[in-house]
């Protein structure tokens, strides 16, 4: 594995996240959409080098704001670098920490209140102040998700067990639904093999979804097992991942008809 698709992967986060904000909070985004702003933002990145080049000034241009997401993903890649490992209790630490000095990248009134309990110094149990919300199920949002990223680049060389046991840990610090749970591995899961594709062959997306569903699959069904915090499974589960399939590979492949849905699934 190249060291560039781990800079790559992570530049790509902050890159994605920054783009996403522009967007935040609506139900649906097309990809013209998203690939307006992204040539719009090119175009001016090229005439300021262009200026630059020719010795003249060049219109500013917009400083980028990332969110709540990436300060997340950042604390749990300094932590696995510095640490070595995967410790949890520096990471929920460090989420405490991160979101006390830059309270307003867009964090959710929910999580906030897990991150303020997690700065306490009489806590226990770490893993209660996500557990305890919405009367005991936990939240079934995508913040798991959208951070997980570097411990599938942390763990290229190790199983996918491995993974598994590690992206529950931490995704439950703060979203202990099965759902979010489910989720963040379908992310860590889709970084990991990721990291196996041959650089020279081109990426047949819908191979790629249904090789990562085949690994992620089984995992739910364990996780559903060990995490009963809802009455039943989540109904229409084919259904479920062939949504998945479809949409992703609509982003994956190019399609600017695709949509991009935001929030939790």
């Amino acid at each position: 594995m190249s060291f560039s698709r781990v800079r790559g992967s992570l530049v790509a986060g902050v890159v994605g996240d920054c783009f996403g904000r522009l967007f935040e909070g609506s139900s649906y985004v097309s990809m013209k959409d998203v690939l307006i702003e992204v040539n719009r933002t090119e175009r001016t990145w090229t005439d300021i080098q262009k200026k630059r080049a020719e010795g003249k000034t060049g219109r500013a241009i917009r400083q980028a704001e990332y969110t709540d997401d990436t300060a997340m993903a950042r604390s749990i890649a300094a932590s696995l670098v510095e640490e070595k490992s995967v410790n949890i209790e520096d990471i929920a630490a460090r989420f405490a920490e991160s979101y006390s000095k830059q309270p307003n990248r867009g964090y959710g009134g929910n999580v906030v209140t897990v991150l303020e309990a997690l700065s306490g110094p009489d806590l226990k149990d770490i893993y209660k102040p996500a557990r305890d919300q919405f009367n005991g199920t936990g939240s079934y949002g995508n913040g798991g998700a959208m951070r997980i990223s570097p411990l599938g680049l942390f763990f290229h060389k190790q199983s996918l067990d491995e993974l598994k046991e590690k992206t529950v840990d931490i995704t439950r610090l703060t979203h202990s639904h099965r759902h979010a749970i489910v989720g963040a591995l379908l992310q860590s899961f889709a970084v990991h093999l990721a990291l196996s594709l041959d650089n020279g062959k081109r990426l047949d997306a819908a191979a790629f979804l249904s090789h990562l569903l085949q690994h992620l699959k089984p995992v739910e069904e364990e996780v559903y097992l060990n995490h009963r915090n809802l009455a039943a499974p989540v109904a229409c589960d084919d259904d479920r991942w062939g949504t998945v399939r479809v949409v992703c590979v609509g982003q994956v492949g190019g399609s600017e008809g695709g949509v991009c849905r935001t929030g939790g699934w």
